[in-house]
Protein backbone atom coordinates (compact mmCIF):
# COMPACT_ATOMS: atom_id res chain seq x y z
CA UNK A 1 0.00 0.00 0.00
CA UNK A 2 2.94 2.54 0.82
CA UNK A 3 4.35 1.64 -2.82
CA UNK A 4 1.04 2.38 -4.01
CA UNK A 5 0.61 5.71 -2.54
CA UNK A 6 4.65 6.40 -3.10
CA UNK A 7 4.47 5.95 -7.11
CA UNK A 8 1.40 7.72 -6.97
CA UNK A 9 2.96 10.41 -5.65
CA UNK A 10 5.41 10.78 -8.07
CA UNK A 11 3.24 10.21 -10.88
CA UNK A 12 1.45 13.72 -9.38
CA UNK A 13 4.51 15.46 -8.35
CA UNK A 14 6.29 15.08 -11.86
CA UNK A 15 2.86 15.89 -13.87
CA UNK A 16 2.98 19.03 -11.86
CA UNK A 17 6.40 19.99 -12.64
CA UNK A 18 5.93 19.60 -16.10
CA UNK A 19 2.67 21.46 -16.65
CA UNK A 20 3.81 24.32 -14.47
CA UNK A 21 7.51 24.62 -15.25
CA UNK A 22 8.92 22.22 -17.77
CA UNK A 23 6.35 22.67 -20.18
CA UNK A 24 7.41 26.95 -20.26
CA UNK A 25 11.03 25.97 -21.04
CA UNK A 26 10.40 24.70 -24.91
CA UNK A 27 14.41 24.47 -25.46
CA UNK A 28 14.62 26.28 -29.42
CA UNK A 29 10.16 26.53 -29.67
CA UNK A 30 10.35 22.94 -30.93
CA UNK A 31 11.47 20.71 -27.56
CA UNK A 32 9.75 20.33 -24.20
CA UNK A 33 11.50 17.96 -21.72
CA UNK A 34 9.06 15.56 -21.11
CA UNK A 35 10.03 14.31 -17.87
CA UNK A 36 6.83 12.84 -16.79
CA UNK A 37 7.11 10.14 -18.89
CA UNK A 38 10.34 9.07 -16.14
CA UNK A 39 7.28 8.59 -13.61
CA UNK A 40 6.38 5.74 -16.14
CA UNK A 41 9.31 3.99 -15.91
CA UNK A 42 9.99 3.76 -12.38
CA UNK A 43 6.69 1.88 -11.98
CA UNK A 44 7.05 -1.86 -10.57
CA UNK A 45 7.84 -4.03 -12.93
CA UNK A 46 5.13 -6.52 -12.00
CA UNK A 47 2.35 -4.26 -12.54
CA UNK A 48 -0.21 -6.24 -15.11
CA UNK A 49 0.27 -5.24 -18.45
CA UNK A 50 -3.25 -4.22 -19.08
CA UNK A 51 -3.02 -1.69 -15.75
CA UNK A 52 -0.01 -0.30 -16.77
CA UNK A 53 -1.64 0.19 -20.15
CA UNK A 54 -4.73 1.91 -18.24
CA UNK A 55 -2.41 4.01 -16.14
CA UNK A 56 -0.19 5.19 -18.82
CA UNK A 57 -3.42 6.30 -20.95
CA UNK A 58 -4.73 8.46 -18.08
CA UNK A 59 -1.24 9.66 -16.74
CA UNK A 60 -1.21 10.72 -21.02
CA UNK A 61 -4.71 12.14 -20.79
CA UNK A 62 -4.09 14.08 -17.81
CA UNK A 63 -1.02 15.28 -19.21
CA UNK A 64 -3.44 16.14 -22.47
CA UNK A 65 -6.10 17.55 -20.69
CA UNK A 66 -3.83 20.46 -18.93
CA UNK A 67 -2.05 21.40 -22.70
CA UNK A 68 -5.43 20.94 -24.66
CA UNK A 69 -3.21 17.93 -26.91
CA UNK A 70 -5.96 15.41 -26.69
CA UNK A 71 -4.68 12.61 -27.11
CA UNK A 72 -1.50 13.08 -28.79
CA UNK A 73 0.05 12.64 -24.83
CA UNK A 74 -2.29 9.55 -23.97
CA UNK A 75 -1.57 7.75 -27.41
CA UNK A 76 2.03 8.32 -26.97
CA UNK A 77 2.18 6.99 -22.94
CA UNK A 78 0.06 3.76 -24.15
CA UNK A 79 2.66 3.12 -26.90
CA UNK A 80 5.29 3.47 -24.58
CA UNK A 81 3.01 0.99 -21.95
CA UNK A 82 2.69 -1.43 -24.62
CA UNK A 83 6.31 -1.66 -25.62
CA UNK A 84 7.15 -2.00 -21.85
CA UNK A 85 6.87 -5.86 -20.81
CA UNK A 86 8.24 -7.01 -24.37
CA UNK A 87 11.19 -4.70 -23.66
CA UNK A 88 11.16 -6.18 -19.84
CA UNK A 89 11.28 -9.61 -20.72
CA UNK A 90 13.69 -9.07 -23.66
CA UNK A 91 16.52 -6.98 -22.30
CA UNK A 92 16.12 -7.17 -18.44
CA UNK A 93 15.47 -11.12 -18.06
CA UNK A 94 17.75 -12.19 -20.80
CA UNK A 95 20.60 -9.83 -18.93
CA UNK A 96 20.78 -11.54 -15.31
CA UNK A 97 17.39 -11.92 -13.89
CA UNK A 98 15.18 -14.90 -13.71
CA UNK A 99 12.78 -13.34 -11.68
CA UNK A 100 10.81 -10.23 -13.06
CA UNK A 101 9.32 -9.26 -9.07
CA UNK A 102 13.12 -9.11 -8.02
CA UNK A 103 13.79 -6.44 -10.80
CA UNK A 104 13.91 -3.05 -9.07
CA UNK A 105 15.35 0.04 -11.17
CA UNK A 106 18.08 1.12 -8.48
CA UNK A 107 19.79 -2.59 -9.14
CA UNK A 108 20.55 -1.63 -12.47
CA UNK A 109 22.53 1.29 -12.11
CA UNK A 110 22.87 4.16 -14.16
CA UNK A 111 24.14 2.44 -17.22
CA UNK A 112 21.78 -0.14 -17.34
CA UNK A 113 19.10 2.38 -16.46
CA UNK A 114 19.99 4.64 -19.49
CA UNK A 115 20.22 1.46 -21.99
CA UNK A 116 16.83 0.53 -20.56
CA UNK A 117 14.45 3.58 -20.90
CA UNK A 118 16.31 5.28 -23.83
CA UNK A 119 13.89 2.46 -26.59
CA UNK A 120 10.97 3.53 -24.13
CA UNK A 121 11.62 7.07 -24.98
CA UNK A 122 12.09 6.70 -28.36
CA UNK A 123 9.06 4.98 -28.94
CA UNK A 124 7.34 7.92 -26.94
CA UNK A 125 9.20 10.61 -28.22
CA UNK A 126 8.85 9.80 -31.92
CA UNK A 127 5.12 8.55 -31.93
CA UNK A 128 4.68 12.00 -30.11
CA UNK A 129 6.31 13.86 -32.62
CA UNK A 130 4.70 11.95 -35.80
CA UNK A 131 1.17 12.25 -34.46
CA UNK A 132 2.38 16.42 -34.21
CA UNK A 133 3.41 16.86 -37.51
CA UNK A 134 0.36 14.31 -39.05
CA UNK A 135 2.84 14.52 -42.65
CA UNK A 136 5.09 11.59 -43.71
CA UNK A 137 6.65 14.38 -45.24
CA UNK A 138 8.20 16.26 -42.07
CA UNK A 139 9.71 12.74 -41.24
CA UNK A 140 12.93 14.29 -41.17
CA UNK A 141 11.79 17.12 -38.85
CA UNK A 142 9.57 14.01 -36.68
CA UNK A 143 13.37 12.21 -36.29
CA UNK A 144 15.32 14.89 -35.40
CA UNK A 145 12.91 16.05 -32.59
CA UNK A 146 12.77 12.78 -31.32
CA UNK A 147 16.12 12.39 -31.03
CA UNK A 148 16.75 15.71 -29.62
CA UNK A 149 13.66 14.75 -26.91
CA UNK A 150 15.16 11.80 -26.28
CA UNK A 151 18.51 12.63 -25.41
CA UNK A 152 16.82 15.33 -23.17
CA UNK A 153 14.76 12.99 -21.35
CA UNK A 154 17.76 10.22 -20.89
CA UNK A 155 19.87 13.75 -19.17
CA UNK A 156 16.87 14.53 -17.21
CA UNK A 157 15.93 11.00 -16.06
CA UNK A 158 19.75 10.12 -14.50
CA UNK A 159 19.04 13.20 -12.74
CA UNK A 160 15.90 11.87 -11.33
CA UNK A 161 17.05 8.40 -11.11
CA UNK A 162 20.77 9.85 -9.36
CA UNK A 163 18.51 12.06 -6.71
CA UNK A 164 16.17 8.78 -6.03
CA UNK A 165 18.84 6.44 -5.95
CA UNK A 166 22.46 8.28 -5.48
CA UNK A 167 25.13 6.64 -7.45
CA UNK A 168 25.12 3.77 -6.68
CA UNK A 169 21.24 2.75 -5.38
CA UNK A 170 19.63 3.18 -1.90
CA UNK A 171 20.89 2.45 1.70
CA UNK A 172 19.86 -0.73 3.04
Amino acid sequence: MINLLRYTGWLSILLLIQVLLLDQLALFGLISPYIYVFSLTILPVGLPAWLFMTLAFGYGLAYDAYTANWGYHALACTALAYIRPAWIRWYLLKSRYDDPGSIRLYNLGWARFTTFVTPLYTVHQFCLYFLESMSPSEIHWVLLRSLAGVFILVLCSLGLYSTLYGSSGPSK
